[in-house]
């Protein structure tokens, strides 16, 4: 267990206290940095990096932080109390409960309370000759004796907590709960304004949403935003308006804001790149080209040769069994999947960058597969397959059911996907409101595996998440993360509800949830899709004026998504949902389905390319043809023909 131990004296101690009652107060100059991981008031500069010190306590302290929690442990321990063997340890990650005390391993106290990662929270523990209160933004959650201990250790565990902490205080006197509230309240306009995030800062190109306010609880307070460079990026009617400049430039925008009476500002650095910044322009090339790559890649693949800005791109296979002739990529192996590494050099002027792709390679695709559910009615759904070989006339395979005895047995919204060795995942809604997904694995998607069911959805009033629904679960693998993003939906009311997403590396374990894409009103049925390097989230909007199907885009999945296209209908039928959408293996366009729900129909459109030059044409009803009139929201995968003559052979 890694162990942070810190050792004070009673000069130090005293010293604490005064720079602790400095603060109570918070001014613009006097706000925690909150961009670092750093414990402030000169007590640790780095909490993951310090070697281990010590501290004594006395029978009377007051020991306070915030902690940034980012994926957890729901057993980690948050704050220990020792002397010798008598042990205390705080937990306060498992919604079911609460914030525990626990002595020796066993629990003595719980509160209903606990602590929600991805938000800054206030902690407060106080102990006064045995009487030890604890308390969770500002609420007192635990207040019990305990035995009293003359010789104590104060420690803080963070095995399992992956964030960071800050204004961390420890006096030897007792703060009043006057004192604590002062403390969360004052606090608390800061911890929103971190939380405000910006996609792609560090090369950003377009206009880009500014936050109009600051929404603390039910109370809104306006935000007033300056730039520090108006030429390049100019704040105008809640945008930042890009001019580009004709040297690559770094602007600052500044946020403030007042809450009574008390102004609070944080900086925000965005860099805006030159049309003839060769490095800027590689580096756009090299993310264009990750996206594009992706982690799967198919026998007689061309591959990109040339970036959007013009470098020239060269590959080399520095393992496995395959070859490149003429700008295409070859399988050399008779297994159906196999793994390679292929290294892509790119060019530009005088500037080069080397790019390492770890691809699952398989055979040509020849056709399709849809997953969708059926509902005779709403307590039989299951989970159907149908297959196609030009992505518009689809047979259903009638012997095939996807069905489970777990949970509801409700089988909805199933989605079927490739992890990064080239098998089969499938994820379902269970039922209706449920924060759980179903999980099915396959090589090839007869024998189904290791099936089961997750929780992913939890409630958490920050992120506007009610943690009773997970619906239309999706996933996408990122490289770079090393691990899996499993989108999901969970529509709050009808002012707000994002698209959340958590991390796995194995869809056994999973992160806390964190927003993917919030456009700030209600939306649903988030699905991915990558279209000329460039991520693009399309969902339903919500709202009783709209009820059709928008879009979002973002260079980097890692920074979620920013823009959202949804100034103009894409279609003027309403009352749309469950979009998928998936690129024709043997052409050059895309093929978005949408869900028709009150007459059970689907409506298809192909287009060849999203944002500002979008172009989708609809296609009339007679050129496609749907597995079955039941035919509800689902998916659709490429497939190669090995694996589609099983499914036929098994299912047909």
């Amino acid at each position: 267990m890694k162990i942070i131990k810190i050792f004070l004296t009673l000069l130090l101690l005293i010293n604490l206290v005064a720079c602790n009652k400095e603060t109570q107060a918070i001014t613009t100059s006097e706000q925690p940095s909150f961009d670092n991981a750093q414990i402030v008031n000169g007590m640790v500069e780095d909490a993951y990096n310090i070697e281990e010190q010590a501290i004594n306590i006395t029978n009377e302290f007051s020991f306070s932080y915030w902690l940034l929690a980012d994926d957890i442990n729901s057993n980690a321990s948050i704050i220990s109390l020792k002397e010798d063997e008598n042990i205390y340890e705080l937990i306060g990650f498992n919604e079911d409960n609460g914030l525990s005390l626990l002595k020796d391993g066993k629990v003595i106290v719980e509160s209903d309370k606990y602590i929600q990662p991805n938000i800054y929270c206030q902690l407060v523990i106080t102990y006064d000759d045995g009487n030890l209160k604890i308390y969770l933004n500002s609420e007192l959650v635990v207040d019990t004796k305990i035995d009293k201990m003359e010789n104590m250790q104060l420690v803080i565990n963070d095995e399992g907590i992956d964030g960071q902490f800050e204004k961390v205080s420890i006096q030897n006197s007792i703060l009043s709960e006057t004192e604590i509230i002062d403390e969360y309240e004052n606090m608390l306009p800061y911890v929103y304004l971190y939380d405000l995030k910006f996609n792609d800062m560090d090369n950003v190109k377009e206009d880009f949403w500014l936050y109009p306010e600051l929404i603390i609880d039910e109370d809104t307070y306006p935000i007033t935003w300056t730039s520090s460079n108006d030429d390049v990026i100019k704040p105008y009617r809640n945008h930042g308006v890009i001019t580009i400049p004709d040297e690559s430039t770094e602007v600052v925008l500044h946020a403030s804001v007042v809450v009574n009476d008390i102004i609070y500002e944080r900086d925000f650095k965005f860099s805006v790149k030159s049309l003839d910044d060769m490095q800027a322009l590689l580096e756009e090339d090299g993310d264009y080209l990750v996206n594009e790559m992706g982690y799967i890649a198919n026998d007689k693949q061309e591959l990109i040769t040339m970036g959007k800005n013009g470098s020239n791109i060269s590959y080399e296979i520095v393992e496995g069994s395959a070859y490149i002739q003429d700008g295409i990529l070859y399988k050399d192996s008779q297994e159906e999947k196999s793994m390679i590494k292929l290294s892509a050099t790119l060019t530009l002027g005088e500037y080069s960058k080397q790019i390492t792709f770890d691809l699952c390679l398989l055979d040509e695709y020849v056709g399709y597969i849809m997953s969708y559910f059926i509902n005779n009615d709403s307590e039989d759904e299951k989970g159907a397959l149908a297959y196609s070989y030009d992505g518009l006339n689809w047979t259903a395979l009638d012997n095939y059911l996807l069905s489970s005895e777990l949970g509801s047995t409700r089988i909805r919204d199933p989605y079927i996907g490739r992890d990064s060795n080239g098998n089969f995942i499938i994820l379902a809604t269970e039922g209706f409101d449920n924060p759980n997904i179903y999980i099915w694995e396959s090589a090839d998607l007869i024998e189904m595996n290791n099936h089961r069911l997750v929780k992913v959805a939890y409630p958490n009033e920050h992120l506007k998440l009610t943690g009773e629904r997970a619906w239309a679960p999706e996933f996408t693998y990122v490289p770079e993360d090393d691990c899996y993003y499993v989108y999901f939906s969970d529509p709050l009311d009808e002012d707000s509800g994002s698209i959340y997403f958590v991390k796995t590396k194995d869809f056994v374990n999973f992160s806390y949830p964190k927003s993917l894409l919030n456009v700030g009103y209600p939306i649903i049925d988030g699905t991915h899709v990558c279209d000329d390097g460039i991520n693009n989230m399309l969902y339903k909007d919500e709202r009783e004026g709209a009820k059709t199907i928008f879009y979002a885009r973002s260079n980097d999945l890692l920074l979620g998504f920013g823009k959202a296209y949804d100034n103009k209908f894409i279609f003027e039928q309403k009352e749309i949902e469950g979009p998928f959408v998936f690129k024709n293996i043997h052409g050059d366009n895309y093929y978005l389905y949408v869900d028709n729900y009150p007459n059970q129909k689907f409506y298809v459109a192909s287009f060849d390319k999203l944002g500002d030059e979008a172009n989708f044409n609809w296609l009339n009803e007679e050129e496609y043809h749907l597995p079955s009139e039941q035919t509800r929201h689902g998916s659709v995968i490429p497939v190669t023909q090995k694996e589609l003559d099983r499914i036929i052979d098994n299912y047909g």
